[in-house]
């Protein structure tokens, strides 16, 4: 705004160029982060109503049939493959989640509060 005072050089265009291409990948990677959190949590769901379903089960299992007894281990079977499912994901989730933080941590050592001319903005999102 007019009149206020700003803190450090004003960002040349390149630099500014270079902040806004790291803002776009910050904005991408979280994007990223948070569909798959959303993916990793509708698997820890799926993980517990099994499990759930796995203790409502258990007591009305006939251990005299063998229809009822595989029944019953196939159930054991689909959550432990869903456990192991969520638990590979999980590494995976965490790089992702670091990698996306440290992306944070550079756009925000190296752009965030930095001053800048809206000129240089506006030209910059206009591709100049």
């Amino acid at each position: 705004p007019k009149g206020a005072r700003s803190k450090g050089p004003v960002m040349t265009r390149e630099q500014l160029r270079v902040c806004v291409s790291e803002q776009t990948a910050v904005d991408k990677a979280t994007y990223d982060v948070d569909r798959a959190q959303a993916v990793l949590a509708a698997d820890r769901a799926r993980v517990e109503q099994l499990g759930k379903e796995i203790e409502t089960r258990k007591p009305q299992v006939d251990r005299n049939s063998e229809a009822s007894v595989d029944s019953f281990n196939a159930l054991i079977d689909m959550h432990k493959t869903w456990v192991d499912t969520f638990n590979a994901r999980l590494p995976q989730m965490d790089a992702q989640a670091a990698e996306s933080n440290a992306g944070v941590e550079r756009f925000n050592a190296k752009c965030a509060g930095r001053v800048y001319s809206d000129r240089d903005m506006d030209a910059v999102r206009a591709g100049s």
